[in-house]
C-alpha cells in the first residue's frame, strides 16, 4: 500500500519496454505529487522480475533538507529538495518485482570492495518514464557482505511514521513483517543475497551521473495541496475551530517555517508573538531535552518553578507570582484581581505602534493613578520589547504584569506578577470572559515548561538589543511604525503578505525572531523587506 493507503503498482506493471544497460534512470521518493528525494542510477540489468542500477560516487542527487540544511528524516518534518553531490560510497540497488524493499550493496569508493548491505524498506517501486517511484518506510536493515550481523536501523524514524500515520492507519505496522521476510532471505542466501552481486564489479571509468531529462515529471502523480487535504480532515474532527485554507506547518527554524506543500515562509506572526525566540531555538531545545531526560511533570513542587517565580519577582517586583496555562487566562486573573483590589476597571497597557497612541496611553495611565484605579501591563507581546516589558520601557508603572506564552517560547505557560495583597486572595469575580468567576489557586507548571521559560528569558536578554536594532532598520526602510522588535503592519492585507511568503498576526503586529546566526537573520530580514515593501507598493497603487 502506498501513501495514504492507495495501492502502488509494482515495477513490472506497465513495463512496455525495458531500459538499456548503461542508461541513466532515477529512483524517486514521491508523496502527494511532491518529489522527496531522487538518485540517478546507471542501469546494470533490467529483466522480468528484477531491475538493478548503480549510484556512481560524486553523482548529482536530490536530497530532502530542512531549513537549517540537516536531512529531513521523515516526511512529517517537511523538506526542501536540494540538488547536491553524492559523497557516499558506490551503491548497487537491486529491486525485485513486487517486493517492498531494495537491496543496496555499498562498495568502497577507492577499492570497490563490498562494504555491506543496506536493505531499504519501501513501497514496491513502480515504473514511470524516467525511472522508479517509491516511498521510503524509514526502517533499514544493515548487514555484512556475507549477510551476517543483520541489524535494524532507524527504528525511531519508523515509530514517527506510525505516530503520524504517514503510511496510512496501519501501514507502519506491516513494515517489521517485511523486514523479517528479508532477514529470512538473507539467512537462506536467497534472491539478491545468493552471492551473485558480491562478484559483480562496477567499472572505474564510469563517470558521475547527472539527473536525466524527465526526472522531475510528476504527471499523473499530482494531488490536491496537502494543506487542503489536512484542512478537510481538520474540519471533520475539529469543526470550525480551525478556519479553512490555513497553511500547514511541518517544521521551522528561527524566523522561517516550512509548510506541507514545500513553501518556505518568513514568520512574523510567531504564534501571535508567543514564539519570541523563533522556532526550534537551539538553546531552548537543548534545555528542554535535558530536562525531559530527568522528569517532565509531577504533582510535587519542582525547584525550577521556585527559581522562575523568584526571577519574575526580581524583574517585575510585587512579591507574588500566579502561573496559568495561557496568556488569556493570566489576563483574566489580572483584571479580576485589579477589580477586586480597587473596585474599578483597570487600565490595560499594551504595546502600541505610534507616538500618538503612546501619548494617549500615558494619559490614561496617569488618570487611573489620579482616581485610584490600577494599571495592568499586558506583556504577552511586550516581553520582547524590554527586560521589564513594554510598560516599564515607556515609563508606565504597572500594578500587575501579565506574561504570556512568549515567556516560554510558545509553551503553555503564563503568569501574573504583582503584590501579595492583590494576588493572595482565594477567589475573585468577573475576570474571565462573560464575567465568569476566576479562582486564584496555584496552577504550578510542569518541569519541562519551566525550564523552557528559564532559558527563554536568558535568550531574550542576550539578544533583545540586537533584535530591536534589526527591527529599527526595517521600520526605517519600509516607513512603518512599531516599537523595539515589533513592526506595525496592520494596514496591509495579510492574505497578500502570506502569498508573498510573509506571515503576520491577525492583530497587525509583526515580530522579529531572535536569531543566533547573523547571516540567517540578515537573509530573513531581506525577505521581509522585499515582501512587505511590495505589499505596501501594491496597497498604495490600489488606493
Amino acid at each position: 500500500m502506498g501513501w495514504g493507503g492507495a495501492p502502488v503498482p509494482s515495477l513490472a506493471m506497465g513495463a512496455t519496454q525495458r531500459w538499456q544497460v548503461g542508461e541513466t534512470i532515477v529512483l524517486r521518493e514521491v508523496l502527494a505529487g511532491h518529489i522527496r528525494s531522487v538518485r540517478p542510477l546507471r542501469v546494470i540489468e533490467d529483466r522480468p522480475g528484477l531491475v538493478a542500477g548503480y549510484l556512481v560516487p560524486d553523482s548529482t542527487v536530490g536530497w530532502p533538507r530542512l531549513l537549517d540544511g540537516l536531512q529531513s528524516q521523515t516526511p512529517d518534518q517537511g523538506w526542501v529538495l536540494r540538488e547536491e553531490r553524492w559523497f557516499g560510497p558506490g551503491s548497487l540497488y537491486v529491486f525485485c518485482d513486487g517486493e517492498p524493499w531494495a537491496a543496496v550493496l555499498f562498495r568502497d569508493r577507492e577499492t570497490l570492495e563490498p562494504l555491506g548491505w543496506k536493505i531499504d524498506l519501501m513501497d514496491p517501486p513502480r515504473r514511470f518514464g524516467a525511472g522508479l517511484d517509491t516511498l521510503d518506510h524509514s526502517l533499514d536493515l544493515m548487514a555484512e557482505p556475507d549477510g551476517s550481523n543483520c541489524e535494524p536501523k532507524d527504528t525511531d524514524d519508523l515509530a514517527q511514521l506510525a505516530r503520524m500515520a504517514v503510511l496510512g492507519p496501519d501501514g507502519a505496522a506491516r513494515v517489521p513483517a517485511a523486514a523479517d521476510r528479508v532477514r529470512a532471505m538473507i539467512a537462506d542466501g536467497e534472491g539478491p543475497f545468493d552471492g551473485t552481486w558480491l562478484r559483480w564489479q562496477p567499472d572505474r571509468a564510469w563517470p558521475a551521473l547527472t539527473l536525466p531529462d524527465g526526472w522531475d515529471d510528476v504527471t499523473g502523480l499530482t494531488s490536491a495541496p496537502v494543506a487542503e487535504l489536512v484542512g478537510e480532515r481538520a474540519a471533520a474532527v475539529l469543526g470550525p475551530a480551525v478556519p479553512s485554507g490555513r497553511p500547514v506547518a511541518r517544521s521551522g527554524r528561527g524566523a522561517r517555517l516550512l509548510e506541507a506543500d514545500g513553501r518556505e515562509l518568513v514568520d512574523l506572526d510567531l504564534a501571535s508573538g508567543a514564539v519570541a525566540c523563533g522556532h526550534a531555538h537551539p538553546r531552548i531545545v537543548e534545555a528542554v531535552r535535558r530536562q525531559a531526560d530527568l522528569v517532565t511533570a509531577t504533582s510535587l513542587l519542582h525547584e525550577g518553578t521556585v527559581r522562575l517565580a523568584e526571577l519574575l519577582v526580581d524583574r517585575f517586583g510585587g512579591g507574588r507570582v500566579r502561573f496559568t496555562r495561557s496568556g488569556h487566562a493570566a489576563l483574566a486573573v489580572a483584571v479580576a484581581a485589579a477589580r477586586a483590589g480597587s473596585g474599578r476597571e483597570p487600565v490595560v497597557v499594551r504595546p502600541c505602534a505610534s507616538p500618538g497612541e503612546l501619548e494617549a496611553l500615558r494619559r490614561q495611565a496617569a488618570d487611573a493613578r489620579d482616581t485610584g484605579g490600577l494599571i495592568v501591563a499586558d506583556e504577552r507581546r511586550g516581553l520582547v520589547t524590554g527586560a521589564h516589558g513594554f510598560a516599564a520601557s515607556v515609563g508606565i508603572d504597572a500594578d500587575l504584569v501579565v506574561l504570556g506564552e512568549s515567556m516560554a517560547n510558545g509553551a503553555p505557560l503564563a503568569a501574573v506578577v504583582g503584590p501579595a495583597e492583590l494576588l493572595d486572595g482565594g477567589f475573585v469575580d468577573g475576570g474571565a470572559p462573560g464575567g465568569a468567576p476566576v479562582e486564584l489557586v496555584p496552577d504550578l507548571p510542569d518541569a519541562v515548561t519551566v525550564v523552557a521559560a528559564l532559558e527563554t528569558l536568558r535568550v531574550l536578554d542576550d539578544h533583545r538589543d540586537a533584535t530591536a536594532a534589526r527591527a529599527a532598520r526595517l521600520r526605517n526602510a519600509l516607513g512603518v511604525d512599531g516599537y523595539s522588535s515589533l513592526l506595525w503592519l496592520g494596514g496591509l492585507d495579510r492574505v497578500d503578505l502570506a502569498e508573498r511568503g510573509v506571515l503576520v498576526s491577525s492583530d497587525g503586529w509583526g515580530a522579529l525572531a531572535v536569531r543566533e546566526d547573523d547571516a540567517d537573520a540578515a537573509s530573513a530580514d531581506a525577505a521581509v523587506e522585499v515582501a512587505v515593501g511590495a505589499a505596501i507598493a501594491a496597497a498604495m497603487a490600489g488606493s
